[in-house]
């Protein structure tokens, strides 16, 4: 393990403008360091606080707990991150878990803003990350914690019904598919709702497949497996895969035809 870069956390100061800044590698050994810091920051900042993950060589999904809880403490305290740069592999990361819609994304910032001022800046969302042993009986627990936080956003039956058939179909896969080459296999799953839709990633440790592979629906209609693909996409409004370090299914259910 002597290639691993330790990871570091420093923070900087433009006048009373903070920015803070990740390099190295963040697992779940090290993250717990990151929440500190970013909390200490939320307790003491109200306004925009600047993150530069350039540096951020990886961000091990058994980190993304830890790190969702540092996030959240800007939250809770009424502040707001405005995400400045990222590297190649913190940017998967976020893309597979949909995490973007936590940070503001402007090119200019102004710096000086609060969350209900800032029009990039979408305070309103709710994020659960966790996971899981990768065995059967866990598929039920998992789908219970997202239909918990669905129903915290306020979606109605119909909707929760749809993203639980389809978040059980992708925790399936993984149990059963995924990471059968370790001894102790996991599956992370991450949830994030805003006032606009409602996204679920699933992600495991196996090789993955190619969509393009898959049975049409004619020729997977009387097979007893290999129907999960079509549930998840014609229960949800988008279904994508990402591949690459594991195997991720991110799904997404509009709130547009939700009622206010």
């Amino acid at each position: 393990m002597a290639d691993m870069a330790p990871l570091a956390v420093r923070i900087e100061a433009d006048g009373d403008r903070p920015s803070i800044i990740l390099s190295g590698k963040a697992d779940c050994a090290n993250v717990s360091h990151v929440v500190a810091v970013l909390e200490q920051v939320a307790d003491h900042d109200s306004k925009c606080v600047s993150l530069d993950l350039q540096g951020l060589e990886s961000l091990d999904t058994s980190a993304l707990q830890g790190f969702a809880k540092g996030l959240e403490a800007f939250k809770d305290h009424n502040c707001k991150l405005h995400l400045t740069r990222t590297s190649n592999a913190v940017r998967d990361v976020l893309d597979r878990h949909h995490l973007w819609d936590m940070f503001c994304l402007c090119q200019e910032c102004s710096n000086d803003c609060t969350p209900e001022t800032c029009p990039g800046a979408d305070s309103s969302w709710d994020l659960d990350v966790f996971t899981l042993c990768a065995v059967i009986g866990n598929i039920r627990q998992a789908r219970l914690r997202v239909g918990q936080m669905a129903c915290r956003a306020g979606f109605d039956d119909e909707a929760i019904s749809d993203i639980l058939v389809a978040v059980g179909e992708a925790v399936t896969n993984a149990v059963k598919y995924g990471s059968k080459e370790l001894e102790n296999p996991t599956f992370t799953v991450s949830c994030i709702a805003t006032s606009e839709r409602f996204c679920v990633s699933v992600s495991d440790s196996g090789i993955g497949f190619d969509p393009v592979d898959v049975l049409s629906f004619e020729d997977a209609l009387f097979l007893e497996h290999g129907r999960g693909i079509y549930c998840m996409r014609a229960l949800m409004d988008e279904v994508t895969f990402h591949f690459g370090s594991g195997t991720t299914v991110r799904m997404v259910k509009n709130r547009s035809k939700q009622p206010v």
